[in-house]
């Protein structure tokens, strides 16, 4: 449950954050990933008083606490004007392409303006592993060409 695992939280509920969960390539909760494979996050949802358009974002930091990836409804230009009640704002990734690692998860609901309904700071930990031992933070499709001449 969220509120075991969350360790700092903000803002003034008139959103809130009701579950969050890391889901693998089959649906199924996990915080173990393989990089590379299908991922999603999922953020439940309470609408308890009428907002400003809600922005739902996360935020993905390594374990020594670099800054590796975030996203939200409003970079990326999914529209949030008609939500009411209870619901899921899912993220889904292709390929969850992180180098092996510790990371931590925060999620938020805010106005486009950053004014924060509800903020969940390194609200769970996840691990990623992989048989390859690349540097850095995340491993981007790529291949290697030789040309001879």
């Amino acid at each position: 449950m969220l509120a075991k695992r969350a360790k700092r939280r903000w803002g003034t509920r008139e959103i809130e954050i009701t579950s969050v969960r890391l889901l693998d390539g089959d649906g199924e909760e996990t915080f173990l990933f393989e990089s590379g494979q299908p991922a999603a996050i999922e953020i439940g949802y309470r609408i308890n008083q009428p907002a400003e358009t809600p922005v739902f974002g996360i935020g993905i930091y390594r374990g020594d606490g670099a800054y590796c990836y975030g996203t939200n409804t409003y970079i990326d230009g999914i529209p949030t004007d008609d939500l009411d009640g209870v619901g899921v704002v899912r993220v889904a990734f292709d390929r969850f392409a992180f180098i092996e690692g510790t990371y931590t998860l925060d999620v938020a609901v805010h106005t486009k303006y950053g004014y924060a309904y509800d903020y969940h700071l390194h609200c769970c930990t996840f691990v990623v592993r992989s048989r390859l031992k690349d540097g850095g933070v995340f491993r981007p499709r790529h291949r290697w060409e030789i040309v001879t001449h």
